[in-house]
């Protein structure tokens, strides 16, 4: 928990400093009075004055840091300081000059992530998007596509992660991707197709038929799919009648409706098998071979065991998983004795069998990463990965603009965002991870930062953009004691966001 604050407070800091700097830098460039420039907040522990003037300060506490500009705050400027004076003043600046100085400090956060995630491409490589399973009659399949195929290129364009691919799938009536398999690659056309709603169910019984994949299911309590609500009978008893007149019987303890939907039907590799950090009684390098008795052959294999932990241990009763789409059966999986887990690995080249209480399962698992289910694309040519970093910016600068674009539009709520506690969360689990999932980290947050800033709202860098742009437009001098107003009832609605932000942020947590 100590790294993990450390490292919040050191990467929070870096990313502040970085885009106060850009401030700072366009500010003396214009001949601003820079009254001092802080890292970190609370009593000084270096303090230096430069020959400008201004007071520079490394504080005690190492979280962010600011820049203050003389006449910055319009509504405390001595109106008896002499005309000299005035013209170090910040408001006395022309408004394209006051442009660029709030520009700079989004333009340098921006700036920085595009330079980390060309660090991370030209020493880690790029993540790579792997198939898990192509469903059988699906488009996916038709196509040509096959299990462990590797999605390199979507529309001509790389291919960074899954959720690119899912929306353009949504949003297309056709996507032209580009397969590597083994060491060739083939550019294959896939038409996506509307799949009916899905249903993903947890049952608790004794037994179920054999061979229910691919069966049909007749009725659900005496009513069909399309009219039974399974939300009223969550943790009650179930009947489940297929056309050939089975039941299956037991209590519904959870379940998922997955709606209507355009797809491909492949499955995505989003687990490995082996553990890359991990704590006892695993083993960092762990290959995990069964859980159970179930065979694990891919990492996706590790979420069907996993869905059955979150419900109440019983050594007696199992429990049984169906996937259900439409009215027919993709998919069965019974867990018996959910008390204890037993779980072989390999480890060093050595078959290990290591038995457990469910609850050590669950926290060890919870507390582990594993190595990535495809292997990142790496070339030696570092302008080619310095272009695959840009590349990378550039998509997720587009994907984030777009996810604050819905949040206006009231697409996305803004609880699913983080705050600071959120952010030492992720920042902690990157720190375990390792030294390349902090840069990444520290490169997407530094992004959001930059894009963040520019929206248009008072207080922010994008307020004060939005009213110099109004005078260079309009020729005509904003009262600066108004705008520093309007600044101020941003600054405190923004506030009130944060600890909004932060409430869901701890709820998140202490789930």
């Amino acid at each position: 928990m100590i790294l993990t604050i450390i490292s919040f407070a050191l990467i929070f800091t870096a990313i502040v400093v970085i885009h106060e700097l850009g401030h700072l830098l366009f500010a003396r460039l214009f001949k601003v009075r820079i009254l001092a420039f802080g890292i970190g907040f609370g009593p000084a522990i270096y303090r230096k004055k430069t020959a400008s003037g201004m007071d520079f300060k490394i504080n005690l506490f190492p979280l962010g840091g600011y820049v203050r500009m003389d006449g910055e705050d319009p509504t405390e400027i001595d109106e008896s300081v002499s005309e000299e004076k005035r013209r170090g003043f910040y408001y006395s600046k022309t408004a394209w000059q006051r442009f660029l100085i709030a520009l700079a400090g989004p333009a340098f956060s921006i700036l920085a992530g595009y330079l980390l995630l060309s660090v991370v491409a030209l020493f880690w490589g790029i993540p790579q998007v792997g198939i898990a399973k192509v469903d059988p009659y699906s488009p996916a399949q038709e196509a040509g596509l096959r299990d462990d195929d590797v999605i390199s290129k979507l529309n001509g364009k790389i291919l960074f992660d899954t959720d690119e691919l899912s929306t353009t799938i949504k949003n297309s009536d056709s996507v032209d991707l580009t397969v590597t398999r083994g060491d060739e690659q083939e550019k294959i056309t896939v038409y996506p197709e509307v799949f009916p709603r899905q249903y993903e169910m947890i049952i608790k019984g004794e037994s179920i038929p054999d061979n229910l994949t691919l069966s049909q299911i007749k009725s659900v309590n005496g009513l069909s799919l399309e009219e039974v609500d399974l939300s009223e009978y969550s943790g009650e008893e179930i009947v489940m009648v297929t056309e050939s007149g089975e039941e299956i019987k037991g209590v519904l303890s959870g379940y998922q409706l997955i709606k209507e939907r355009k797809v491909i039907g492949i499955e995505f590799k989003t687990l490995s098998r082996t553990l890359k950090s991990t704590q006892a009684p695993f083993k960092n390098g762990d290959e995990i071979l069964s859980i159970n008795d179930k065979k694990i052959q891919k990492g996706n294999d590790l979420f069907t065991i996993l869905r059955f932990m979150d419900f109440p241990v019983d050594s007696q009763i199992p429990y049984h998983y169906l996937s259900i789409r439409d009215s027919t059966v993709l998919d069965v999986e019974t867990m018996k004795n959910l008390n204890t887990v037993t779980v072989q690995v390999l480890r060093n080249g050595v078959n290990v069998s290591l038995e457990m209480p469910s609850e050590v399962f669950i926290q060890s698992l919870g507390n582990s990463f594993f190595e990535p289910p495809v292997e990142n694309k790496q070339t030696m040519n570092p302008f080619l990965a310095i272009s695959w970093g840009f590349q990378w910016s550039n998509n997720l600068l587009r994907r984030m603009g777009m996810i604050i674009g819905n949040i206006f539009t009231g697409e996305q709520d803004i609880s699913e965002f983080s705050g600071p506690v959120g952010i030492v969360n992720i920042i902690g689990q990157a720190t375990k991870a390792g030294f390349e999932s902090l840069v990444l980290i520290f490169a997407l947050i530094t992004l959001n930062l930059g894009i963040i800033n520019l929206i248009p709202l008072p207080a922010l860098d994008g307020g004060r953009i939005v009213f110099n742009l109004i005078e260079m437009v309009s020729r005509k001098k904003i009262n600066p004691v108004i705008e520093g107003y309007i600044h101020a009832a941003g600054f405190f609605f923004i506030m009130a966001l944060a600890v909004y932000i932060t409430y869901f942020d701890i709820m998140r947590f202490m789930k």
